[in-house]
Formats: structure tokens, C-alpha cells, sequence
């Protein structure tokens, strides 16, 4: 049965209100005044609300409003009850978050179908909702476990036979065994430290935080040569990398100018072949800092780049990787917390491109190139 909250402090218009819902097996609560029905919203969490525009001690709107401050409350479908058809009154209620309006006075027929409308609009999203926590939860389910145990499963085998077989082992057996040990150490250090940065991402995503204003402008020419010369080394691939970065500054946060670098090209190099060129190129575009990646391969088509996300990896059966896939989600939200974006750009089976841009208020040239 769903609850429904009737916020209305006209007794004779409140009563009807209830009857209407009553006899169509609604259960109703009710409020003769904002500040009530907030409490009661709060402490009872209704399916929906419908609330009276001009009320004493809190009015419609404040209503609204305190509601969708809370968390717990700000989705609840809510519907204003208005005395007359004021299309200022109802368009300030629709920017303020309200779902729907309902002119006074009005049918039996018209409220249950506002209020039918509105459930079941709450009831698509919340499968949908529902659809992705699933999707989520199975993304995590195969690649977490995995991820984890691959790593771990080195350094306890390698560990294990140093521990056993130290007295047959030479110098050169140790010295490989410690390295693969060190190796799987720093990707399970890199695994973990990526879920802990994108749950610390979300976290200021969904309460709006963005980069303050950069105190000094860096430059990115030796951070960006880098972070990229360290990754294609690391995969044995430096005459794959071509760089071409400008010599401007940027007011990125350097931290996460290299974090973003590295996820990128540690891709790059993921998904293309050795021997095919993963090309880095950082320069102003228009009003804007531009970095973009590019390497060789199968690429993505439009619905494929459209399903990525945290936690989730294309294909995986048919094309083996490591990663958590959660370095394009981290460098996302480090982009757009600087007031940028990322980009993706493919051709199925030829090549793809992350582009990263900047608004050229956090970038500039340096003073010498702007004489």
C-alpha cells in the first residue's frame, strides 16, 4: 500500500483530500502545516506528497525546499496544491524541484491521475536505479575478486617459495623471485589506492565540490614527459610513445595532472598492440588546455562508450585485461572537478582518443609567449 502525505491546512479540503485516496487504498497521512508535514516527511518517508502553496509557520515552498536539502527526502515525488492556475506561482514550484501542480479545485479523476503519474514515474526510475546497482554489483563481483587475488596470489607464491626452498635457491632465483613480489606489491598498492580515490571522487562529485582557484600556474612539459616515459617503460614500449606537449602552464592540481596522464596512457598501452604507436599530445586549443591519448586498435564503438563506467571492463571474455576499470572514471572526475571534461573519440577496429580539456581560465601560456 502506498503511503501518501497530505500537507493542506484547509481541514474541509484536507478531509476531502483523504476520503479521495482512502477510497482507492491509499494509506494517508496528514499535516495541517509545513513545518508539520516536514517532520512527518522526515519520520515517515512517504511514497509521495502533496502540499498546499500558502500555509501558516512554513509555506509550500520553504517546504520544498527543506525536503530537498535532506537526503533521505529529496527524491519523494511531491505535488503543490494551488488555489489558482498562477503561472508564476507554478513555474517558481518547478524550479524549485516540485513534480507536478494540481489547480484547486480539482476531481477525483485529476488528483488520482497526478498521483498515478507520479508513482509510477517513481517506480520506472527506481527499477532503472535498480538495473545499474545490479550491473554495478556484478561488475564488482568479477572484476574486485580479481583484481585483488591476481596480484596477492604472486606475492604469496613467490614469498612462499623463498620461504621453502631458500637453502636450494641461487642469488639469481632470489633477486627474480623478490622482483616479481615487488611487481605484484606496487598493483595491488595501485588497485587499492584507486578504489579509495574514486570513492573519496564520488563523494565530492555528489556534493558539488570543485578545485579552488590555483595559487601559481606549473608547467606541464616535464610532468606529462614524465609520467608518459615511465609507463611505456614500464610495459617495454618506449618507441611506441610519441610525444608532442607544449610548453604551457596549467593550473591543474600537479597530482592530479599526473594521475590523470598515467591512467590514460597505462591504457593506451593496455588495449594496443607492441609496435603500434600510443601518441600523447597537451597543448591550448581555443580558450582551453587539451590533452589527448591515442593508440591503435579495435576501439570502441558509440554504444560501448556509452556503457563505460566505475568498475566495469568491455569484453572481458573475448579480450583478456588487467585493471579495475576504474582509471577513466578517476580521470573523469578529476577533470571535470578543474571545470573540464573528458572526451572519448573512436573508430571501431582503427583507434580511440581520451581527450582531457581545461577551461583556459585554470591554463595559460607562458607570460613570455603572450608579449
Amino acid at each position: 500500500m502506498k503511503k501518501i502525505l497530505v500537507i493542506e491546512d484547509t481541514a474541509d479540503i484536507r478531509g476531502l483530500i483523504v476520503e479521495m485516496l482512502e477510497s482507492r487504498n491509499f494509506e494517508v497521512i496528514v499535516a495541517e502545516d509545513g513545518a508539520r508535514g516536514v517532520s512527518l516527511a522526515e519520520n515517515e518517508a512517504p511514497d509521495l506528497i502533496l502540499c498546499d502553496v500558502q500555509m501558516p509557520r512554513m509555506n509550500g515552498y520553504e517546504v520544498l525546499l527543506k525536503l530537498r536539502e535532506n537526503e533521505e527526502t529529496s527524491t519523494i515525488p511531491f505535488i503543490f496544491l494551488t488555489g489558482a492556475a498562477d503561472k508564476m506561482q507554478v513555474r517558481h514550484g518547478m524550479e524549485l524541484g516540485a513534480d507536478d501542480y494540481l489547480t484547486k479545485p480539482f476531481t477525483l479523476q485529476e488528483l488520482l491521475a497526478a498521483v498515478t503519474a507520479r508513482l509510477e514515474t517513481r517506480a520506472t526510475l527506481a527499477k532503472a536505479a535498480a538495473r545499474k546497482f545490479a550491473d554495478l554489483r556484478d561488475s564488482i563481483t568479477f572484476s574486485l575478486p580479481h583484481e585483488f587475488i591476481t596480484p596477492l596470489n604472486g606475492i604469496l607464491g613467490f614469498s612462499s617459495m623463498l620461504v621453502e626452498e631458500s637453502g636450494k635457491l641461487t642469488a639469481q632465483d632470489v633477486e627474480e623471485f623478490g622482483r616479481y613480489i615487488h611487481e605484484s606489491a606496487i598493483r595491488l598498492q595501485r588497485i587499492t589506492e584507486n578504489f579509495l580515490l574514486y570513492s573519496q571522487l564520488e563523494l565530492a562529485a555528489r556534493e558539488g565540490r570543485k578545485m579552488p582557484p590555483p595559487s601559481e600556474l606549473l608547467p606541464v612539459l616535464e610532468r606529462i614527459t614524465t609520467i608518459t616515459r615511465k609507463k611505456a617503460k614500464e610495459v617495454n614500449r618506449e618507441k611506441d610513445l610519441e610525444l608532442s606537449v607544449e610548453d604551457i602552464r596549467t593550473g591543474i592540481d600537479p597530482a592530479h595532472l599526473e594521475k590523470i596522464t598515467g591512467e590514460l596512457t597505462d591504457n593506451a598501452f593496455k588495449f594496443s598492440e607492441a609496435g603500434s604507436p600510443v601518441t600523447v599530445k597537451a597543448c591550448r586549443t581555443n580558450r582551453h588546455f587539451c590533452l589527448a591519448i591515442t593508440n591503435l586498435g579495435r576501439g570502441l564503438t558509440s554504444a560501448e562508450i556509452g556503457g563505460l563506467r566505475a568498475h566495469s571492463q568491455l569484453n572481458r571474455k573475448t579480450f583478456e585485461q588487467q585493471g579495475s576499470g576504474l582509471g577513466l572514471a578517476i580521470s573523469r572526475r578529476l577533470s571535470e572537478m578543474h571545470g573540464g571534461s573528458l572526451q572519448i573519440q573512436s573508430t571501431p577496429g582503427v583507434s580511440i582518443t581520451f581527450k582531457v580539456e581545461i577551461p583556459m581560465g585554470d591554463a595559460i601560456m607562458p607570460q613570455s609567449d603572450n608579449k
